[in-house]
């Protein structure tokens, strides 16, 4: 069909263009202020005729909102007008070693023909000069076959023809004053709608699909997502897990791309997009499924971040069948806390472990260290920790086997903690994954902090026979408690019937089966079974 190219301006401070590109069965239309590259979206058409209404009807369009076409073109036969301006972006992916996109772009004017070749990751551009190159024909007939020739040995090498639209690092519009109304009312949807509207009057698609999730069209977003991911998101293909709130993306799942490229380096692209600008959540998957695990590095690219001073939750997790958790530490994190102001939520899932430092959090809320061998400088960082509006604690100790601990250490330290010190809200305390759960219970019974507590977990523990009896005796001092969770212990069935006859309250199903070798054991006939759940 050929190649053909109109423009439309719209006068004004600052002046707008609407602009459409034909190429062969491709239809482009980018809109934008005047002067900067705008946005775009295509669309391609089996019929030359319907591709012809399409274009006019858009045309039409324009001209009702006094757009003015520049540079007029003859229309006895637009479509099939011999190119003479062109260019073309094609991709390809690279491989597992390289990462990323192979790119080579493609652009004819009149009798020169320019070939740019690169890669391109999340992270940037990085040309390949030897491969870069401007060739002059003796005429345009001559660029324009080279052109096409080019083209069809970049099909035949794998290429396909990008669409049109921003790369991962585009920017689009800002208005601060706007985005720090909504960051200031959360739950209030009034800020947002305002925003939501300036932004489809700057053409900014962020406008419309957080439009249609306001509208509750679910169906209809997602369609506009797919139909304009370059713009929003660019042409990397490994886009996290994403939650969205008034519209907009609130929180997302970060895991490790593919190829070369580190979780910190994709974090910090990913962050650096105008679609997180609101975002309060991250949740991130290991950095590597062995002990060479570190988010660090990770936590650095998110304290450096924009989103830093407004984030809400922060989570470092994985799955079972990603890593064992014996294997997985988490890094430094002891620079990071002054920089998360507002932190509610905070979660990690480490066995192996690493550097809390100085835990100063005055707005957390939640608290939960999963381990299967919490270290006692960890530990220490834990029970010091400045977090006054704290309502939710949840420590798991793990095996002495996997570096945890002593018992009578352990026991030392929640001194402070069960004495209720500097933790006026707390309501849920979890002792988990503990081998002195046993030791404990006298000591809680006594505690300050029981008694302001609504839930209490020490499941994963070591409770057994013995403890029935403290149950038995203090059954009072648990009572008030909406949840007293003991599952995942060393309980027999009569025990568990005993503690449920005495506290209603209790949780006691799925029980861990005693491990004592019939009293063979060489070990202290006690320690030999008692063991917390989870170590490795």
């Amino acid at each position: 069909m050929g190649y053909v190219r109109r423009r439309f301006e719209l006068a004004g401070s600052p002046g707008r263009f609407w602009e459409v590109t034909i190429h062969d069965d491709l239809v482009t239309m980018r809109w934008g202020t005047i002067g900067t590259p705008g946005q775009g979206v295509d669309r391609r058409f089996a019929a030359k005729a319907e591709l012809a209404a399409y274009v006019e009807k858009q045309v039409a369009l324009q001209r009702s909102k006094n757009y003015v076409e520049v540079a007029q073109r003859d229309r006895n036969d637009a479509l099939a007008e011999t190119p003479i301006e062109r260019r073309e972006r094609f991709e390809r992916k690279a491989d597992r070693r390289t990462g990323g996109r192979d790119v080579h772009e493609l652009e004819q004017r009149g009798r020169e023909l320019d070939e740019r070749v690169g890669i391109e990751r999340v992270d940037g551009y990085t040309p390949d000069p030897e491969a870069t190159r401007t060739r002059t024909f003796d005429t345009v007939a001559e660029a324009s076959r080279a052109y096409d020739e080019l083209r069809d040995d970049l099909r035949y090498q794998g290429y396909d023809l990008a669409r049109p639209g921003s790369r991962i690092t585009a920017r689009t519009h800002s208005n601060p004053e706007l985005e720090a109304m909504c960051l200031a009312s959360l739950d209030s949807p009034v800020p947002w709608q305002v925003y939501t509207d300036w932004l489809i009057g700057q053409g900014d698609p962020r406008g419309e699909l957080a439009a249609l999730h306001l509208a509750g069209n679910r169906d209809g977003a997602r369609a506009y997502w797919k139909q304009h991911v370059d713009v929003l998101w660019g042409r990397d293909e490994r886009v996290p897990q994403l939650e969205f709130r008034h519209g907009y993306v609130s929180g997302m799942t970060i895991t490790l791309p593919d190829g070369d490229l580190s979780l910190d380096a994709f974090t910090r692209a990913v962050l650096a997009l105008p679609l997180a600008r609101f975002v309060t959540s991250l949740r991130f998957g290991p950095t590597a499924t062995t002990y060479q695990n570190d988010w660090g590095p990770t936590m650095a690219a998110v304290t450096s971040s924009v989103q830093a001073a407004q984030l809400r939750e922060l989570a470092f997790t994985f799955v079972p069948d990603q890593a064992e958790l014996s294997w997985i530490g988490f890094g430094d994190f002891s620079s990071a806390w002054s920089r998360l102001p507002a932190l509610e939520y905070l979660f990690i899932r480490s066995g192996a472990g690493g550097k809390l430092g100085t835990l100063d959090l005055p707005r957390l809320k939640t608290f939960i260290r999963e381990s299967g061998g919490l270290a006692a400088h960890e530990l220490a960082s834990i029970t010091r920790a400045t977090w006054p509006e704290l309502e939710h604690l949840e420590i798991w100790f793990g095996s002495r086997h996997y570096g945890a601990v002593p018992n009578a250490d352990a026991l030392a330290a929640l001194a402070g903690i069960l004495d209720a010190r500097g933790l006026p809200k707390l309501r849920h305390l979890g002792i988990v994954n503990a081998e002195f759960t046993h030791e404990l219970l006298p000591v809680l019974v006594r505690s300050k902090i029981l008694r302001q507590l609504d839930s209490l977990d020490l499941s994963k523990g070591v409770l057994s026979s013995e403890s029935v009896a403290v149950f038995e005796r203090h059954a009072d001092a648990f009572r008030h408690l909406a949840e007293l969770d003991l599952e995942e212990n060393l309980l027999s069935r009569d025990d568990t019937r005993a503690i449920r006859a005495v506290l209603d309250n209790a949780v006691v199903s799925d029980q861990r089966e005693r491990d004592d070798d019939d009293g063979d054991d060489e070990d202290d006939d006690t320690d030999s079974w008692r063991y917390a759940a989870i170590g490795e």
